[in-house]
């Protein structure tokens, strides 16, 4: 035995010594280079004997990554200066101040990761790294989803999946002003030794294998050593074949020409193939130039690939190769040098080449790269961010989700993707609802009754009422006139009635009741036991009468506050507004306006005139509502003193078959004069949302106006009906979703109605989504510009409105319409007299004194700002010559319209509503922050409604800051005015700027600020937080004759090991004048930053001089350049609105009317404008004009 075992191991140590590789490779096939410092040789396994280093030019996992940031120019930004020490192999030569680094191509390069080593652990994470993709971007671009790895305490690595080449790399923060080494992966050299092939051989020692050998020598010899490759002289079409045993992913590829006789790869033609063997790349030298080295990018670096062809074009139609490198790693899904094992199943597509580890994410597991801590129950997927949803007992495989057990409430395991069918509940759906639980439906996991049959409650309904209760959830109480307080548990009719009782006979009632009582506990439970035993022909259901009411009777005051879903049993009560009170007695009063004097009687009367106005508004009594009263419509009700009249409420087509009635809530309305058609609707809820898509489709429906949220203080106010993408049905009719148009305020969707065998026909939705529930918008500009956009939109058909009940809201923008109109053909407005016709057509129009109010400043400001809308061809036409005498009727018209604006947003005197007043609490604590030197005019001070209210980082801090939000027009972003910031609100003006993630400070007259005394310096503030989780750090800088820039990147530090990274362009304006060539190319660079949907902070030494007069223009040309229509007035009447010291002269309004005059007419938008498309938007402008409000001239869409 002894001599078996002394054989065996000679026998192994002479098999090792024969498979031993080469000096200076490594591996099982002896494929991979060694790459160490100094020469020094690798071992079998590629460590390097003796040292970790490795050659200058690569680095990573076995040295085998090759180092792009030698072959770019490393250069320190803030200097500039070269810094070759990052490059030069030694980790321990490090900067030593502040730098902003970057590493420069003369050609694009692609990369995965780079590597950075530090001189101080506490910063190795904190930097930024962005990227230059080509020489015409001038602001960098950021890693989408970068991932930090830390390697050891002073290097870590930087991963980011790029789609793209990249010119230059920027890497920024703490973490580089004591950086030693910047590593960038070019990727390792795929090709050695792998499978190589060519058409034909000039000797067999010219074979195609040395062009992988490792030999990037040019020199070509005819005797040993060959290094070359060389094809047969006759060769028609001489082509080399590199063909990979596994497949890999190639960035580049270096193609080493031979020293002499180099024309002969001039003009080569390189092809890559997939898997499949389709040509991914057709790659020919452009320049037909003679190289030593050629250079290819691929186009897909991402992409597997199986096999590379280099062939001969030129006319000697010789090809001679003394190397090809290949730089690449493995695809997605593998690992290790050889890319031949599999990523572990935990990991869902990529892991570490060099471990298997998960690179960011594992399945069924919580910390990857590690992946050993199992999900917890009840999750799953990915680091176990999916929860088991429908499975029972929440258990469920921690890799696919699938339910172990079963399912709870859906019915086709392990997957219980399919809800359970009405009826029935529990694990796979196998138990069925009780037959006390209203039409046998219960909820799905628990079985508890949705609704009890009239008579019983509980969760399973199947407790009988208590003696002296009856009704829907046993909640009504028996009639004091029955005996004993004993009636019938599902009607509430006495058992025995007192008057049909004498003295004698009571107790016989008294008998009665109780045996009766004891009677149906026991039919109850005989058929609870029958149902559960499955051997029941007749249910309960046929024995119990159902009772069939409506939703209960509300205060009108309180009407969007209503709960849909409580029990209420009180009448509308006379205390309220403009209930039904007689003023028949009362002389009558004209409450007609003229036109030309309306805005002054709005700003001459305070809210009280207007309270009291409103009280004497009655609703008619005399027009029936028996429809709406019947007991199978009273359901569909949302409100039961909310009905139609019976003589102009819709009627839908009956279908008997389909159990679909005539009945919905929803009126006709008229417009003013009669022209305009109205259908005032309210929301659909769940008892009639497919009667109300049945009236879209019915009544032809072109155009949809939404006043409600779907959910407001909690409460559902509306179903919906709208789908968020794709299609949903209802009943036979589906709706699909076209496109959506999403603004600040409010959103315009495209929709589609089909049925089966009928033409579809589409209709737009108008949603307006700042009405707060139980009041008025906060602005009434917001609905003017609402408004213009419904109007633009041309229709046959009556438009339908509709909030939540149908009256407030919805009556509110009737009457807005109607007055307009009445603007339009008359010389007055009569206000009341229109809400008085509004509720003979429809009871409760115009909810409140409030909404009346508002109704009287929408339509001043409507007023002020028409015929102002304007394309932009006309708007260039009208104001080209603004300044010269030819001008002066135009000039006029602008004062004008200036002083009307000046007038509307200034608050009025005893003016009490609560979105335009002052709480006196809020105002007296605003002032205190002027003794707090927070405020450096006490003259303009935030409106509390739109002032910017800061989170408290922790409690000495203050969430007061001098500025106000202003909403911005497409998507959701709002914009910032704030004054320059003080010395004590330099913290609260970075803390504004972190918060509201704002990409842009827009600054003017910080340089006259810097010898102000009330200015604090904001711009140097790397060690300002020490307290905080906040690092804002300045970067790059570039100036010309009119602005300065700065990058500033914010570090925000979340946890221990987790930071974000927001970086933000500070933009300083370096003139002041009213220069409209000078405005114009500045507004054009802040253009430039691409800030849509992004908030911009404008500020400056008031906050609002300057900063609002760039806001402004910022808007407009906003609105230009999405609808190619713009409004000054309307723009700077919201403003103004929020921050009254905007524009606060003439020659501002006259200035902002230049610069729009020149942005516009050098726009490429309005420049590229064919005439069909100048004369198509004119004419939907003049269809506006004529079909709509002829009062607003030229609206914008």
């Amino acid at each position: 035995m002894n001599y078996f075992i002394i054989f065996s191991l000679f026998f192994l140590y002479f098999n090792l010594q024969t498979k031993a590789c080469n000096v200076g490779w490594f591996g099982d096939s002896c494929q991979y280079k060694c790459h160490c410092r100094d020469n020094a040789q690798c071992d079998a396994t590629g460590a390097c004997n003796g040292s970790e280093e490795c050659e200058r030019g690569w680095f990573g996992y076995k040295c085998q990554y090759r180092d792009l940031a030698i072959d770019g120019v490393v250069s320190n930004i803030s200097t500039p200066q070269t810094v070759n020490i990052l490059t030069d192999g030694n980790d321990t030569s490090c900067l030593t101040d502040r730098n902003v680094v970057a590493v420069q191509w003369t050609t694009s390069v692609y990369f995965t990761w780079l590597r950075i080593v530090v001189r101080h652990p506490s910063v190795l994470t904190k930097v930024n790294v962005s990227f230059i993709y080509n020489l015409n971007q001038s602001i960098p671009s950021f890693c989408n989803q970068p991932r930090f790895f830390v390697v050891n305490n002073l290097t870590a690595d930087f991963r980011c999946d790029l789609s793209q080449t990249t010119w230059k790399v920027i890497l920024e923060g703490q973490g580089v002003w004591s950086l030693c080494s910047v590593y960038i992966n070019g990727g390792r050299n795929v090709a050695l030794k792998q499978n190589a092939s060519q058409t034909s051989n000039y000797s067999t020692l010219m074979s195609p294998e040395n062009a992988v050998d490792g030999n990037s020598v040019d020199i070509f010899l005819d005797k040993p050593p060959f290094s070359c490759t060389h094809t047969y002289v006759g060769d028609k079409s001489p082509r080399w074949t590199l063909t990979f045993g596994e497949v890999y992913t190639v960035y580049r590829l270096i193609l080493v020409n031979r020293g002499d006789n180099q024309g002969r790869l001039a003009g080569f033609l390189l092809q890559t193939f997939d898997v499949m063997n389709r040509i991914v790349m057709n790659y020919t030298d452009p320049r037909k130039s003679i190289s030593d080295k050629y250079y290819v990018n691929t186009n897909s670096p991402t992409l597997p690939l199986k096999r590379i062809t280099i062939q001969a074009t030129s006319s000697e139609l010789i090809l001679t190769l003394c190397e090809v490198e290949a730089y690449g790693d493995c695809p997605s899904g593998k690992w290790s040098l050889a890319c031949n094992l599999s990523c572990d199943q935990l990991c869902p597509s990529k892991c570490l080449v060099h471990s298997g580890q998960c690179e960011t994410n594992c399945v069924g597991y919580t910390n990857p790269p590690n992946c050993t801590f199992e999900c917890p129950k009840g999750r799953w997927g990915v680091n176990c961010s999916s929860t088991c949803s429908n499975c029972f007992h929440g258990d469920c495989n921690t890799v696919t989700g699938e339910c172990i057990l079963g399912c709870l409430g859906y019915d086709n395991p392990p997957y219980c993707t399919n809800g359970c069918s009405t009826g029935l509940y529990g694990k796979n759906c196998t138990q069925e609802c009780f037959n006390t639980c209203r039409n046998e439906s219960c909820d799905s996991s628990t079985g508890h009754c949705q609704e009890c049959v009239v008579g019983f409650h509980g969760d399973f309904c199947l407790d009988v009422c208590q003696s002296g209760y009856y009704g829907k959830n046993c909640s009504e109480v028996c009639s004091s006139h029955c005996v004993n307080g004993t009636c019938q548990a599902t009607t509430g009719h006495c058992i025995v009635h007192e008057n049909k009782l004498d003295s004698s006979s009571q107790e016989t009632a008294l008998i009665v009741g109780i045996v009766l009582a004891l009677v149906a506990v026991v039919v109850v439970l005989v058929f609870v036991t029958i149902r559960w035993r499955g051997k029941v022909e007749t249910t309960l259901r046929q024995i119990l009468q159902k009772l069939q009411c409506g939703r209960d009777t509300v205060e009108l005051s309180n009407l969007d506050e209503f709960d849909c879903n409580e029990n209420r049993n009180t009448q509308l009560e006379t205390k309220f507004e403009n209930a039904y009170h007689n003023y028949e007695n009362e002389p009558e009063q004209s409450t007609a306006i003229l036109v030309k004097d309306f805005s002054s009687y709005v700003l001459s009367h305070d809210s009280d005139f207007f309270v009291q106005e409103f009280k004497r508004i009655t609703n008619p009594r005399e027009s029936p509502t028996e429809a709406a009263s019947s007991l199978e419509n009273r359901k569909k009700n949302l409100y039961t003193n909310i009905s139609p009249y019976d003589y102009n409420r819709v009627m839908l087509t009956v279908n008997s078959s389909k159990n679909e009635a005539d009945y919905i809530n929803a009126s006709y309305i008229s417009g003013f004069d009669g022209e305009d058609k109205f259908i005032a609707s309210q929301g659909p809820s769940k008892m009639m949302i497919n009667d109300f898509i049945r009236m879209l489709w019915e009544e032809k429906i072109e155009k949809v106006v939404m006043l409600t949220s779907l959910v407001e203080n909690g409460k559902v106010k509306c179903e919906r009906y709208l789908p968020d993408e794709g299609k949903i049905r209802f009943g036979n009719i589906k709706v699909a979703l076209i496109a959506t148009h999403k603004f600040c305020d409010y959103t315009i969707s495209l929709l589609e109605l089909s049925k089966k065998g009928d033409e579809s026909h589409s209709f737009t939705h108008f949603h307006f989504t700042a009405w707060p529930d139980n009041s008025v918008p906060l602005s009434p500009w917001s609905i003017v510009e609402f408004k213009h956009k419904v109007n633009l939109t041309p229709t046959t058909k009556p438009v339908l409105v509709h909030c939540s009940a149908g009256v407030g809201r919805t009556g509110t923008y009737i009457a807005f319409h109607n007055a307009m109109k009445q603007a339009q053909k008359t010389d007055h407005i009569d206000i009341f007299q229109i809400v008085v016709k509004l509720r003979k057509e429809r009871m409760f129009m115009v909810q409140n004194s409030t909404q009346y109010e508002f109704l009287f400043k929408t339509i001043q400001m409507a007023l002020l700002s028409s015929k102002t809308t304007l394309t932009g061809h006309a708007f260039v036409e009208k104001y080209k010559g603004l300044g010269d005498k030819s001008s002066s009727a135009v000039h006029l018209e602008l004062e004008k319209t200036f002083k009307g604006l000046e007038t509307v947003s200034a608050t009025r005197k005893g003016d009490k509503t609560e979105n335009n007043e002052y709480a006196e609490y809020q105002y007296e604590d605003i002032v205190c922050k002027t003794i707090e030197g927070k405020n450096r005019f006490p003259s303009i001070l935030p409106n509390p409604v739109h002032q910017v209210v800061l989170t408290k980082e922790h409690k000495d801090l203050d969430d007061y800051i001098n500025a106000v939000l202003i909403p911005g027009y497409k998507g959701k972003a709002h914009h910032i005015l704030t004054q320059l910031p003080m010395p004590s609100t330099v913290v609260d003006f970075w803390r504004l700027v972190i918060q509201h993630r704002a990409s842009l400070i827009v600054a003017f007259e910080f340089t006259s600020m810097l010898s102000d005394k009330t200015f604090g310096s904001y711009l140097h503030t790397d060690h300002l937080f020490k307290n905080l989780p906040y690092e804002v750090q300045s970067s790059y800088r570039t100036q010309t004759d009119l602005w300065e820039e700065t990058g500033i990147m914010v570090h925000i530090k979340k946890t221990a090991f987790k930071s974000e990274h927001h970086r933000i362009v500070h933009l300083k304006s370096h003139f002041t004048d009213l220069d409209s060539n000078k405005m114009f190319n500045f507004m054009k660079h802040v253009r430039s930053h691409n800030t849509f949907n992004k908030t911009v902070v404008f500020t400056c030494r008031n906050g609002a001089q300057y900063s609002g007069l760039a806001c402004v223009l910022y808007l407009l040309v906003d609105r230009f350049d999405s609808d190619m229509f713009v409004s000054v007035p309307t723009v700077v009447g919201s403003v103004k609105s929020i921050r009254p010291e905007v524009l606060s002269d003439l020659s501002q309004y006259v200035f902002v009317h230049k610069v729009l005059q020149r942005y516009i007419e050098l726009s490429s938008q309005y420049n590229n404008v064919g005439d069909d498309a100048l004369k198509q938007n004119q004419a939907r402008l003049e269809a506006s004009e004529h079909k709509e409000d002829q009062v607003y001239a030229n609206i914008v869409m």
